[in-house]
């Protein structure tokens, strides 16, 4: 347990903690805040803590829905520089009488504090960022079978909840050491579902071409491929010409990284990559990119040319 006096600097973003048994998940709505002023590194700062009466909990046994809970706090005193310092999440409540927060919070040595690691704010209990953590956690401490939790974990890829979307993501990563090939393919299956909206999709791509997915030591293994041809499907479906390049951006680092320092075995990786019976019609990919580069300047315009050079050369 942590001093129940010391402020964590808050993250706006809860889904990291679900995974985390130390925390408790609760709403919260606020009933009243503390301040003290005080100067650190020549900004002024409003130091104190925050009241909250628990409505409901959705994880960990306490506290319990009525109680009273002081959790200590800090954000910058000016309202105009605090909006421009969110990376402390404080700064970005507004921490008005009876706003409903959903809160992760972390217990202390003195039971009725409480040290907040992550918010939300919430127009309600009833909002769909609640019924996104309850799922989470029906997710986390799922006892059932594999294919049953792989089920839940695509209809939350694809389904209207963003914050139970990004957990999905989240479990997936935690979880990719042992689980490379069913992640890979929920993913290639939720970029290529109608239901899962556009810019979603793309935080998908940009996931397939991490370190817990793309393994350059596995050159262009079956996984590999799959994702190089999901990314590839991805950019030709793509309609919107922003997005389009975005898309051209990724399959290039996934196309063009560096599979090995031998150029020769380098370019026949790409080569087995681009083949591979994964991907659309090269014809498409190399129309789609072509239009691209027709859009594009600079390091992109070079980088697209690189990319369709990868392409021509896979002459399927």
């Amino acid at each position: 347990m942590v001093p129940s006096n010391q402020a964590e600097t808050l993250s706006g973003n809860l889904v990291p903690f679900v995974s985390q048994p130390d925390i408790s998940m609760m709403i919260a709505q606020l009933q009243d805040t503390h301040w003290a002023h005080k100067t650190e590194q020549g900004l002024e700062m409003e130091v104190g803590s925050v009241h909250f009466r628990i409505t409901d909990v959705l994880h960990g046994s306490s506290p319990r829905p009525g109680d009273l809970i002081e959790v200590p706090a800090k954000r910058v005193a000016s309202p105009t520089i605090r909006v421009r310092n969110r990376s402390n999440y404080w700064n970005a409540l507004r921490l008005n009488l009876n706003d409903n927060l959903i809160l992760a919070c972390r217990p202390t040595d003195d039971p009725r504090v409480w040290n907040a690691a992550a918010a939300r704010q919430i127009s309600s209990p009833a909002e769909g960022d609640v019924a996104a953590v309850r799922q989470a956690y029906e997710i986390e401490q799922f006892s059932g079978t594999g294919p049953q939790r792989l089920k839940m974990l695509a209809a939350a890829l694809q389904g209207d909840l963003d914050l139970l979307s990004r957990y999905a993501l989240d479990y997936l990563e935690r979880q990719a050491s042992t689980q490379r090939d069913s992640a890979v393919q929920l993913l290639h299956d939720a970029i290529l579902s109608s239901k899962t909206p556009a810019d979603r999709k793309v935080n998908f791509a940009l996931a397939l071409v991490g370190q817990a997915y793309l393994i350059r030591d596995r050159k262009a293994d079956a996984v590999n491929q799959m994702i190089v041809g999901t990314i590839a499907t991805g950019l030709v479906n793509e309609d919107d010409s922003a997005r389009r390049s975005t898309w051209a951006r990724i399959l290039a680092s996934s196309v063009l990284m560096e599979f090995s320092p031998d150029p020769q075995e380098a370019s026949q990786i790409r080569s087995s990559l681009t083949r591979s019976p994964q991907n659309p019609p090269a014809a498409r990919v190399n129309s789609v990119l072509s239009d691209v580069m027709a859009h594009a300047t600079g390091d992109e315009k070079e980088m697209v040319s690189q990319l369709l050079k990868a392409w021509h050369s896979s002459g399927h």
